[in-house]
């Protein structure tokens, strides 16, 4: 769960290390606040094409 925080929070452009910890630590609160506070947002734009 917390790989997938870290990759989910780093596409969305947070810190994906601050919320993986936060979710390490918390366990089942942290997840709680991360989808209340992260995945509210609307996800980053994907980059333009090269």
């Amino acid at each position: 769960v917390c790989f997938w925080v870290y990759k989910d929070a780093n596409k969305r452009g947070e810190n994906g290390v601050l919320w993986a910890l936060i979710v390490l630590v918390l366990g089942i609160i942290g997840l709680i606040i991360y989808f209340l506070l992260v995945r509210s947002k609307k996800p980053a734009p994907p980059p333009p094409p090269v």
